[in-house]
């Protein structure tokens, strides 16, 4: 098995806090810092499709990012 590491992420955009769900759910130690006094509400909309949707539905999050889609 591997050994607990302390890990840093330098912004709390949707990559880096989907980093830190995959290393902190395996085990890591894991900070995230951001510049910005709050997170952003808005954004574009993305199409998530095949591997993506996989990875939504492996994190839990398949059912609210239904609810969520904007049906374009």
């Amino acid at each position: 098995m591997n050994e607990s590491k302390k890990i840093l992420i330098s912004g709390a955009s949707i990559a880096g806090r989907a980093l830190a769900y995959w290393l902190n759910r395996y085990g890591d130690k894991v900070t995230v810092i951001e510049r910005s006094k709050t997170f952003r509400t808005g954004g574009q909309n993305v199409d998530i499709e095949g591997p993506g949707q996989e990875v939504i539905r492996l994190m839990g999050l398949l059912r609210g990012f239904r609810r969520a889609r904007s049906g374009r």
